[in-house]
């Protein structure tokens, strides 16, 4: 049972990292590169952007498990 909800969990992790989080940039990104909105130096603020957000979310999530390891 227990090899099963692992498994099941990390079909669950790949699909995310692997397939929505790219969709979810793809989408994004998408929305600047119309020809409304396409400028290239905003573009590349986005992208930066994008960075920062995903760099600090993991930052952070290596910072709570190390928390909870000291407790």
């Amino acid at each position: 049972m227990k090899k099963e909800f692992v498994e099941k969990q990390q079909n669950r992790q790949d699909e995310l990292l692997y397939r929505e989080l790219p969709n979810l940039i793809h989408k994004i990104l998408t929305i600047r590169l119309m020809p409304e909105m396409f400028y290239e130096d905003l573009l590349e603020r986005d992208v930066e952007e994008i960075k920062k957000i995903t760099n600090a979310e993991c930052k952070s999530t290596l910072e709570y498990l190390k928390l909870i390891r000291k407790s």
